[in-house]
């Protein structure tokens, strides 16, 4: 029964972290505006982590800690995190991040 509750939350958290974060690409072509939309994605998703562990401690304690291969519901979320934000962005916002930085570099070392 673990397994399968386990299982259930990891899709439903799954289904929710993909439609949050794709919808926030397209949204902004300023940087600025778009970390800060990502920035509250993230706070909005380790409120509603934190509130499923809460409800679903029991099974994080024991199932969890039974089960060599599964990680804590906590750790599952930050990889679909991570594994979704990619995935939404295609690169996409990882490359305007790298490419933001890069400019700002550029531009500091003519100041220099």
């Amino acid at each position: 029964m673990g397994g399968s509750l386990y299982q259930k939350i990891e899709k439903e958290c799954e289904a929710y972290m993909s439609a949050a974060l794709k919808s926030l690409v397209g949204q902004s072509e300023d940087l600025v505006v778009f970390l800060s939309l990502v920035q509250k994605c993230w706070h909005d998703f380790c409120d509603q982590m934190l509130m499923i562990r809460g409800i679903a401690l029991h099974l994080d304690c024991t199932y969890v800690k039974q089960t060599s291969n599964v990680r804590s519901l906590l750790d599952t979320g930050l990889q679909l995190f991570h594994k979704h934000i990619s995935l939404a962005s295609g690169g996409g916002a990882q490359n305007r991040v790298w490419s933001s930085e890069n400019v700002r570099r550029r531009e500091t070392r003519r100041s220099s």
